[in-house]
């Protein structure tokens, strides 16, 4: 792209004026680079996010790890107030939702896990047997027997498709013997 066209792209972006002529060159390749991704495969985190300004893929992925390390280490408080501002600059990233509602789960806040939970696998843009385990567990304990069925039959077919979630799979089989068998009582 030319000089010229550079300068005309940044002069219809008010925002940009007011950084040096390369930065805004910069940060506008990045913008253009992020909604031609956002076109090819619908990624939100393309336009909402660090992606835009400039965080690679690996870069944002490392950071919600850091998250993830806090959950290991059994930091739950410390855990969601990561999570929490992270959300703030990742509005759009399935996984922070997906942690933010994990720890909710945690924590027995279940209807708040459920928005979190909803949240991350409607912007996932995949099937996650384990988040519609977790999904269907706040479900049940919110007694919305036939949403958490649903989402868990859901996870039982996504999890069997994968052997490495072996212990996730036992868990939604234990769970749906367990409707089932409150269900024949009732």
């Amino acid at each position: 792209m030319t000089e010229s066209n550079h300068s005309k792209k940044i002069s219809d972006t008010p925002y940009l004026d007011s950084l040096s002529e390369e930065s805004a060159v910069f940060l506008k390749d990045i913008q253009e680079d992020n909604l031609k991704r956002f076109f090819e495969d619908g990624d939100l985190t393309a336009l909402y996010g660090l992606q835009t300004i400039g965080a690679t893929p690996e870069a944002v992925n490392y950071i919600i790890s850091m998250g993830k390390q806090l959950i290991r280490q059994n930091l739950q408080d410390k855990a969601f107030e990561y999570f929490s501002a992270l959300a703030q600059l990742e509005p759009m990233n399935w996984q922070v939702q997906y942690y933010i509602g994990f720890i909710l789960h945690q924590k027995k806040e279940y209807a708040l896990a459920e928005i979190h939970y909803l949240l991350a696998d409607a912007l996932s843009g995949e099937q996650n047997g384990v988040l519609k385990l977790y999904l269907a567990e706040c479900l049940f304990h919110q007694d919305k027997q036939d949403m958490g069925l649903k989402r868990l039959n859901q996870a039982l077919v996504l999890l069997q498709k994968n052997p490495r979630q072996r212990d996730f799979l036992k868990r939604t089989e234990q769970i749906l013997l367990q409707t089932n068998g409150k269900n024949k009582k009732e």
